[in-house]
């Protein structure tokens, strides 16, 4: 079975799009995300690794991510615009960025580890992030109803969370071999 990338329709970050865009971005992606876990699992079931939404299988699921982190050379233009933002911080510029393999693994995991949170505290649930336009998380998909945090409307998109253990991974720092499960059991505790 061959592995579909999740496809990305818009070419700019959510956070850019108009809000009817980001609002059908996260409509298709929450159509999609039962389907987009299945091919997370059907794809790992081909390396002979199982994993049902099970929070047993996040550690197996954390070692063949750590595996397969891919990473490609920033474009001219990726650079420009990343330079124009970060005029301040040369020093934070990448010349490397996922590839988009990389970044749909990063999507499906992280519906991975949604769903198995939903599945233990049904009161979460999947939400487009509206407000507000400086949160991180903006037009961008995340999990809520969070009852254990005083912050109100707190919720964590699970996508920037592996993005940037994709990279401590990528560029070899020293990282948490078992990071799966260490957001998984922190959701747990905030739910």
């Amino acid at each position: 079975m061959e592995y579909v990338l999740h496809p990305h329709p818009y070419d700019k970050p959510l956070n850019e799009l108009p809000r009817a865009d980001a609002r059908e971005a996260h409509e298709f992606l929450m159509s999609v995300r039962h389907y987009r876990i299945e091919q997370l699992q059907d794809l790992l079931a081909a390396d002979g690794i199982l994993i049902p939404l099970e929070a047993s299988s996040l550690q197996p699921l954390n070692d063949w991510f750590i595996d397969h982190v891919e990473l490609r050379n920033t474009t001219r233009e990726e650079y420009a615009r990343e330079a124009e933002v970060l005029v301040n911080y040369p020093d934070l510029i990448r010349t490397t960025r996922l590839k988009a393999r990389t970044e749909s693994l990063i999507t499906d995991i992280s519906l991975f580890i949604g769903e198995l949170l939903i599945s233990q505290k049904v009161h979460l649930f999947w939400k487009l992030v509206i407000r507000p336009k400086r949160d991180v998380a903006y037009h961008q998909t995340a999990l809520a109803g969070f009852r254990s945090i005083s912050i109100k409307d707190y919720h964590v998109n699970y996508e920037r969370v592996l993005v940037a253990y994709a990279y401590w991974v990528a560029d070899d720092k020293e990282y948490n071999q078992k990071e799966f499960m260490n957001i998984y059991e922190s959701g747990l505790r905030k739910a």
